[in-house]
């Protein structure tokens, strides 16, 4: 080596120091390659733990474990926005010998590093908590341990709404580096998702629960709600055929999902991206699980009644075949004594003209009590069915009573499907309870009209009407001595008989000037 010139030896010392450096070089790139593919191994892992099915409370917690693990960071505080936008309120704190920590809620203006993250939205990264301007800023963890470094992130959505920050500290001086903050704000990333399935996966299973144990009202109210509060909508706006339901003001884009042909869900947004369109369709699938299930209970109800109704009748049915029997023999049997007792006792009955005139009454009395109870009763016994004629029944009716003067009609209808004797009942007692009411001086007025399904018949009279607080029990079950000559069935059989035909009944009146009932059909 001595006899080397200084030439050869510069040459050597230099392919010595590149071999250096290239070993160095590639020694850093191996571990440069192994602390990414560990950092990648870390996001991944968060990753699948964020996106299994944890409630929301399980996710948070999950977040800062995971936070601190991707990091090496020792202690972690992780606050959330609240509903009002103006606090950021603790969800989740972790790390060693935490003593007394300082977790109550922040301003989210307020002058902390916390605030500054929130207010700029963007990553903090404090190599020396000592150093101005940060030492006014720092919100201790715990006043009992002295943190020196500090890392904070946002949590921001797609839309860029805040959901809240994420703060890391160390004891060390520059415990986080530029690599931790990157690595940070990728992991804020899934976070934010996480936060967002979770939130809405809760909400998911409120409104279950609710479909089943609440009415659909109060459950498409508690939807509209959630619906604003997952996506801070400026307004919500659920509408249906019959019903709308509003929060908030409609400023905005919108995001709207229909209700499969029931209404629309529609969010007002600044900027709804595709995590807002989804929450909305989310919702809306809801509300139409609220909306069926609705209809379902009311099919349901309106069947049992049904049946519960051709029991009753049935059952009065048998009862009045039963009691005509019995009143057949009974009241019968009178008349027969009667004329016994003229037989008998003919000359001595004629000798007294009082006891004459009573046995007469007595034995008109039977045979018109007989007419009576037969004529009442014979509405219950069982009837053939058939292509009935609207017209027909309403006018014979009329003609019964005695009050064709008294009615028009506008009822060129198809036939329905019956019992001519029946309906010609049902529309008999809707003109004579309009014709005592009017006490047979007003008019009643028929009108037909044919939908593709139904035929929708309006009996509307100018009498005194029905009083609201009456309205909702004429079609009960009860007995009217107010009526000569009749038991009492009234609406309740005229509703029973509608219902048996798969058709309804329904009353129109405000008290004051007149009462309409209009009564639907199924067309065969």
């Amino acid at each position: 080596a001595d006899s080397l010139s200084d030439k050869p030896r510069r040459m050597i010392d230099e392919r010595c120091l590149k071999s250096a450096l290239e070993a160095n070089l590639q020694l850093f790139r191996a571990a440069g390659a192994n602390q990414k593919r560990t950092q990648l191994a870390q996001l991944n892992r968060a990753g699948a733990v964020l996106s299994s099915s944890l409630g929301l409370e399980a996710t948070l917690q999950a977040i800062l474990r995971l936070a601190l693990e991707v990091t090496d960071a020792e202690y972690g505080i992780f606050r959330l926005l609240d509903d009002t936008g103006t606090d950021l309120v603790t969800a989740a704190v972790e790390g060693k010998n935490l003593e007394k920590p300082l977790i109550q809620a922040l301003p989210k203006e307020g002058k902390h590093v916390t605030g500054w993250v929130a207010t700029h939205r963007q990553s903090l990264l404090i190599g020396d908590l000592t150093i101005p301007p940060w030492n006014d800023y720092y919100f201790p963890l715990d006043r009992d341990l002295e943190m020196r470094s500090e890392l904070a992130v946002p949590l921001l959505g797609t839309s860029g709404r805040l959901e809240g920050v994420l703060n890391l500290e160390s004891p060390q001086v520059q415990a986080f580096d530029v690599d931790d903050q990157l690595l940070l704000e990728t992991f804020a990333g899934q976070a934010v998702v996480a936060i967002q399935q979770a939130r809405l996966l809760d909400a998911l299973q409120e409104i279950a629960v609710g479909v089943l144990e609440m009415p659909c009202e109060q459950v498409l109210e508690r939807l509209v709600d959630i619906t604003r509060h997952l996506i801070n909508a400026t307004g919500v706006e659920l509408e249906t055929s019959d019903r709308v339901f509003r929060m908030g003001a409609p400023v905005g884009k919108e995001a709207q999902a229909g209700l499969d042909g029931l209404g629309h869900l529609t969010a007002y947004l600044e900027q709804p991206g595709e995590w807002e369109h989804k929450v909305v369709a989310c919702l809306a699938h809801h509300a139409v699980l609220a909306l069926k299930n609705e209809r379902r209970l009311e099919q349901l109800k309106n069947s049992q009644q049904k049946q519960a109704l051709t029991e009753t009748f049935a059952a009065v049915g048998d009862l009045s075949a039963n009691l005509l029997h019995q009143l057949n023999n009974k009241i019968g049997a009178i008349p027969v004594r009667v004329e016994g007792i003229w037989d008998k006792a003919g000359a001595q009955v004629e000798e007294s003209p009082y006891l004459a005139k009573n046995l007469q009454k007595i034995q008109d009395s039977a045979q018109s009590a007989l007419q009576i109870v037969r004529q009442n009763l014979s509405i219950l016994r069982p009837r053939a069915s058939g292509m009935v004629s609207l017209s027909q029944c309403a006018r014979r009716a009329a003609k019964e009573l005695g009050l064709e003067e008294l009615v028009t009609y506008e009822l060129e209808v198809p036939p329905v499907y019956g019992d001519f004797r029946s309906l010609t009942l049902v529309f008999l007692n809707l003109f004579e309870n309009a014709a005592r009411a009017m006490e047979g001086k007003g008019h009643i007025m028929v009108v037909g009209k044919a939908n593709d399904d139904t035929v929708v018949v309006k009996v509307a009279d100018n009498g005194p009407g029905i009083a609201p607080e009456y309205q909702t029990t004429v079609f009960e079950l009860s007995t009217d001595r107010s009526r000569p000559h009749n038991l009492g069935f009234g609406l309740w059989w005229v509703r029973t008989v509608m219902e048996r035909m798969d058709g309804s009944i329904e009353l129109e009146s405000d008290g004051k000037t007149g009462t309409t009932f209009v009564l639907e059909f199924p067309l065969p």
